[in-house]
């Protein structure tokens, strides 16, 4: 339990190359506040259908994030220039955290945030903006995933015509925790 740590650092298998913990006594807290869970640059493309199509899956921990930690996914698209319609969504658990629309482009960034709200069951999340830097006209998205237990965090994307194509060139998922 945390009370057994209280003023001891804990390295846990948690990220990329593990990751540093510390513990009030009742609580965890992630020594240096970020920490890298995954990250690919490996391409992983969508064509050929319409249909909503599952590109990146990460599997969570229950309690990853505490009441106030959040997850941050970003990364790099590459998609078929052209005015049809081209969307790139995020899930928590299969809730809709974020949708961002992808005509008429050839490249951007993508940055997805879901924060919990001082609450392991509710979730401010980003409004599908851009490179996670550009105003929306959107407000924010809200979500009630229990991050208490386990979840799924999912990049999925539909296009509006097959002959398109869709392709996540790179993505890095972050837990930033204090």
């Amino acid at each position: 339990s945390a009370a057994d740590y209280i003023g001891t650092a804990y390295v846990s298998d948690v990220g990329l190359h593990g990751s540093m913990w510390r513990s009030d006594g009742s609580t965890w807290g992630l020594i240096g506040g970020i920490c890298v869970l995954a990250r690919s640059a490996v391409a992983t493309s969508l064509t050929g259908t319409t249909a909503l199509t599952t590109l990146v899956t990460q599997n969570m921990p229950g309690n990853l994030l505490g009441l106030n930690g959040a997850y941050r996914w970003r990364g790099k698209v590459s998609v078929t220039n052209n005015a049809n319609a081209k969307t790139l969504y995020a899930y928590i658990s299969g809730n809709l955290a974020t949708g961002v629309g992808l005509s008429s482009l050839t490249t951007s960034g993508f940055e997805v945030w879901i924060e919990n709200r001082n609450s392991a069951s509710s979730q401010l999340c980003s409004n599908g903006s851009l490179a996670g830097i550009s105003s929306a006209g959107s407000a924010w998205t809200t979500a009630a995933t229990n991050t208490a237990i386990a979840n799924t965090l999912t990049l999925q994307a539909q296009l509006g015509v097959g002959s398109d194509t869709l392709t996540i060139e790179s993505w890095q998922l972050e837990l930033h925790r204090s």
